[in-house]
C-alpha cells in the first residue's frame, strides 16, 4: 500500500487521528472518504463511498456528533455509553444546546455528574486535530 498508493504508516497514534489531523491542516474543504461515522466530528467534507453521499460537517455539527457519541458510546470500539441511549435519544438530549459548554453540561448531567466517566469516554472518542492533543472539557 505504501509503494502502490503512497499511503503512510502511523506510529504512536491511530490512523483515524492522523487522518483527522491532516484534514484539519488542509481545511474545511478537505474530503475524508470513509464509511466510519466517527469522522463526522471533523469539520470538513465527508464522502461515504458505500452510499455515494457527501456531508459537510461544520465545527458545531462535529461537536454535536462527538458529544452524541459520548452519550451513546461506540460498540465497535468497546466504549460503553448510557443505558438505553441511542442516536435518536442523544439527538433529542442535545437539541437545545447552542455551545460546547451546553453540550458538556448536558452530558455530565446525563451521567449523573460523573465527570470522570464523561472525560474518559470523550478522550477515547475524540479524533485529534493536532499532534499530541489531549481532549479537555470546555471551561
Amino acid at each position: 500500500m505504501v509503494i502502490e498508493y503512497n499511503s503512510r504508516v502511523t506510529v504512536g497514534q491511530e490512523a483515524d487521528d492522523a487522518i483527522a489531523i491532516r484534514a484539519t491542516e488542509l481545511g474545511p474543504d478537505t474530503i475524508i472518504a470513509s464509511i466510519d461515522k466517527d469522522f463526522l466530528q471533523v469539520p470538513c467534507v465527508h464522502y461515504n463511498f458505500m452510499r455515494d453521499t457527501f456531508t459537510r460537517s461544520s465545527e458545531f455539527y462535529g461537536l454535536k456528533r462527538f458529544y452524541s457519541q459520548i452519550l451513546t458510546g461506540d460498540i465497535t470500539d468497546n466504549i460503553v455509553g448510557l443505558y438505553k441511549v441511542g442516536p435518536k435519544t442523544a439527538e433529542k438530549m442535545l437539541k437545545d444546546c447552542e455551545t460546547e459548554k451546553d453540550l458538556w453540561e448536558t452530558c455530565v448531567k446525563a451521567y449523573d455528574g460523573d465527570t470522570d466517566r464523561v472525560v474518559e469516554n470523550a478522550r477515547l472518542l475524540w479524533l485529534r486535530r493536532y499532534e499530541g492533543q489531549m481532549w479537555e472539557p470546555p471551561t
